[in-house]
């Protein structure tokens, strides 16, 4: 008996030493480990300390020491029935002693799992590390390539700016926060002085190097939506470096890079939409806002592109202008511009503010099927040349008042609420088949030649007082759905309102005025609205018939 009793305190010793040596082997090599991480890197867990390592070596001696002296003196001795019922005992505290050396190995497989979470830790945290360290080494290398690029804009030489700019471009493609900072600088070099320009030329003409039919225009935007690729070797750059460093020469330079930078704003901002409507242009960079207010810009060919903030106030566009199909998602300004060849807006979309007072138009401008969804305003804007607005729509208040226009060309458009108060209509007008869905104004407007508002619908408020007509003014087919006032206007010849009608209510009858000559008969009474349908007749012929 008693040699089993050795033998089993043996056993304990045995086993205490070597949970306490494994247990110091795998603290050491922990804290090994954690002594070769990066001094800069933060414990990710709070380490075990050596002191508490020893005292639990220290106390598992103890207690397996104290264990084994308890059962040697309780049951180590007596009779053979006292044996009998020691023996019972000793089962049920080895039984005991499993429970509790299970215990213990549930502990020491929860420190394993402690371990295995550091060293996860750890791995990401290093994963971490190095990922912010490719990123910091990828935006110094983006911030010294940029830089770079934009000092080649500063150099007295066409070609190192030039390539410069291609240098910003090809930046931008693979840095995605660089976008708008490069717009940015490429429009603040096109607000630069502009030395290329011709001192000959006069304000309302073009230099030769500005003209340009519609063909050519076409087919050099055909060409322009190729890839752009930078060629040393030959091209623009080759016939630039053999120009003599005169003064024409120079400026000949200067006009070949504002066109660079113009090409490549338009390449980044045309995004080629597919039928699905979705960008087919992988260089197409989305919402960006350009500002190039006060600048200089020769024929600018922006068809096509969608911006979100547009700013040209006071920008002077030399040569054919295109902006044909052009999406401006935000406000856009173009007040106070000068355009000095032809300008085309048709199908633009202008979905926030649009803003062209004060523009000049010295050639002919075209706003066929343009859309304007939110407020817009050409108060004060003069058009020298044929000016088309065909098939337009403003679906929210229009400004023309105190315009002026020479030949006017509004047939077909839409107007929420439209001011032409005040404006100057020089040539023929034409509003024909105009629907006028909210207030009209045209107070003091003068027409001074043929006006035409053949089958134009109003169906708000019309207001005419004091316009002045110098020439034919034709009303046939119109229909007045509102008030209406024509008083104190001028007709030198004889209005024409054949067929005319006015669907209203007869307190809007009674508040509305018609030019002097013409009245209105009542023709259908509407009982479930109390609407009635009013002729224009003239008043010679209604006496010669009453």
């Amino acid at each position: 008996m008693l040699a089993q009793w050795q033998m089993l305190f043996t056993g304990l010793v045995i086993l205490s030493l070597a949970g306490i040596a494994g247990s110091t082997v795998a603290a050491r090599k922990r804290l090994a480990q954690e002594s070769g991480t990066d001094d800069e890197a933060k414990p990710l867990l709070r380490e075990i300390p050596g002191w508490a390592i020893w005292a639990g070596m220290a106390c598992l001696v103890a207690v397996g020491l104290l264990a084994t002296w308890w059962l040697v003196t309780s049951y180590g001795s007596g009779d053979s029935k006292t044996i009998e019922q020691n023996r019972i005992k000793l089962e049920a505290i080895k039984l005991a002693g499993s429970v509790v050396v299970g215990t213990g190995g549930v502990a020491a497989l929860l420190l394993a799992a402690r371990r295995q979470r550091v060293s996860e830790l750890d791995l990401l945290q290093r994963d971490r590390v190095a990922d912010a360290n490719r990123h910091d080494a990828d935006e110094r290398r983006a911030t010294e390539q940029y830089t770079a690029a934009a000092e080649q804009l500063a150099s007295d030489k066409a070609p190192v700016r030039m390539a410069g700019m291609y240098a910003l471009s090809r930046l931008g493609e693979t840095n995605k926060n660089l976008r708008q900072t490069i717009i940015n600088l490429l429009c603040a070099y096109l607000r630069m002085p502009d030395i290329s320009l011709n001192d000959s030329a006069s304000p309302s003409g073009e230099s030769s190097d500005c003209q340009e039919d519609g063909a050519a225009v076409v087919q050099r935007r055909e060409h322009s939506s190729q890839s752009i690729v930078l060629d040393l070797a030959s091209g623009p750059l080759a016939a630039l470096t053999s120009l003599a460093p005169d003064l024409s020469s120079q400026q000949q330079q200067e006009r070949q890079v504002r066109l660079t930078a113009q090409r490549l704003l338009s390449h980044h901002l045309r995004p080629n939409r597919g039928d699905d409507g979705e960008p087919t242009s992988r260089s197409y960079w989305p919402d960006m806002d350009i500002e190039l207010a006060d600048s200089n810009l020769h024929e600018i060919d922006f068809t096509g592109c969608e911006v979100r903030n547009a700013d040209f106030r006071r920008t002077q566009f030399h040569g054919v202008t295109m902006f044909e199909g052009a999406q401006f998602r935000q406000s856009t300004w173009f007040g106070g511009a000068q355009f000095y060849n032809t300008t085309w807006f048709e199908n633009a979309q202008f979905h926030d503010v649009a803003e062209f007072h004060g523009a000049q138009f010295h050639h002919t401008a075209w706003f066929e099927s343009a859309q304007f969804h939110e407020y817009t305003r050409f108060s004060g804007a003069e058009f020298h040349d044929d000016a088309g607005f065909s098939g337009a729509r403003f679906h929210y208040c229009v400004g023309f008042d105190n315009v002026q226009l020479k030949h006017a060309e509004f047939s077909g458009a839409e107007f929420h609420d439209g001011v032409f108060r005040d404006t100057d209509f020089r040539d023929y007008t034409g509003f024909s088949g105009v629907h006028f869905h909210g207030h009209t104004r045209f107070e003091s407007a003068r027409f001074h030649d043929h006006a035409e508002f053949d089958d134009a619908q109003f169906h708000g408020y019309a207001d005419f007082k004091k316009a002045q007509f110098h020439d034919d003014a034709r009303f046939r087919g119109a229909q007045f759905h509102n008030i209406t006032r024509f008083e104190v206007g001028y007709f030198a010849k004889e209005p024409y309102l054949d067929d005319a009608w006015a669907h209203m209510t007869l307190d809007e009858h009674q508040q509305s005025t018609w030019p002097n000559g013409w009245t209105t008969d009542e023709v259908v009474l509407e009982d479930a609205r109390e609407v009635r349908w009013w002729r224009l007749t003239r008043e010679k012929l209604r006496l010669r018939f009453a």
